[in-house]
C-alpha cells in the first residue's frame, strides 16, 4: 500500500471517529437530564399494614433491594425514630458501596411516605411510596427522580441507571409483598 493510500486511510477513520463522538454527544444533548422512574404492584394487604412497613426503616434490609442477601459485607446504621421525619437509614458495603435514604414525609393517614435516596457521593433524588387501597388489596406505586445532568454522556447512561434502579424497585415491591403478605 502507497503512503497516500494510508494517509487517505488513516484520515478516514479519524473522521469516523471524530463523526461518532460527535454525534454520540448531540445525541447525549437529546436526551433528558430528568428521569422518572416508576414502578407499581398490587399487594394483598391493607394499607396499614405495608405503611407499618415503610416507616420503620429497619425492616427495608429485609426486603428490599439494598439487602443483607445482596451484600452480606454491608453494614446498616439507623437514626431517627422510626415513623418520623429524619428517620435516615446508612449503609456501606463491597457491592452496595455507601447509601442514605432519609425519610422527608410520612402520612399520618397510611397514604405513604417519601424520601432523600443517596448513594455515593451523588446528589439525593426525590422518591415517594404511595398507597391507595383498592380492590385485591393495596396499590404500591414507588417513584424516584433522578437527576442526571448537562454532561452529555452520563444523558447517554441515564437509561441504563433508570433500568437498574426499576428493576431494584421490583424486587423491593416482590420483597415487600412477602414481608406482609
Amino acid at each position: 500500500m502507497e503512503q497516500a493510500q494510508r494517509r487517505r486511510l488513516a484520515y478516514g477513520f479519524m473522521l469516523a471517529a471524530m463523526g461518532t463522538v460527535l454525534a454520540l454527544i448531540g445525541t447525549g444533548y437529546a436526551m433528558p437530564g430528568e428521569r422518572n422512574i416508576v414502578r407499581t404492584r398490587t399487594i394483598a394487604a391493607s394499607p396499614a399494614k405495608i405503611h407499618a412497613e415503610l416507616i420503620d426503616l429497619e425492616t427495608w434490609p429485609k426486603w428490599s433491594a439494598w439487602s443483607v442477601e445482596r451484600d452480606p459485607s454491608a453494614t446498616w446504621t439507623f437514626s431517627g425514630t422510626s415513623g418520623d421525619i429524619g428517620h435516615t437509614w446508612d449503609w456501606n458495603g463491597k457491592q452496595l458501596g455507601d447509601g442514605k435514604l432519609v425519610l422527608t414525609r410520612v402520612d399520618q393517614n397510611d397514604g405513604g411516605i417519601a424520601y432523600d435516596l443517596t448513594f455515593a457521593d451523588t446528589p439525593p433524588s426525590v422518591g415517594a411510596i404511595t398507597l391507595v387501597e383498592g380492590e385485591g388489596g393495596t396499590l404500591v406505586t414507588w417513584t424516584n427522580g433522578l437527576d442526571i445532568g448537562n454532561h452529555p454522556f452520563m444523558r447517554l447512561i441515564g437509561p441504563f441507571v433508570e433500568s437498574m434502579v426499576g428493576n431494584d424497585f421490583e424486587i423491593g415491591l416482590e420483597g415487600l409483598a412477602k414481608a406482609v403478605e
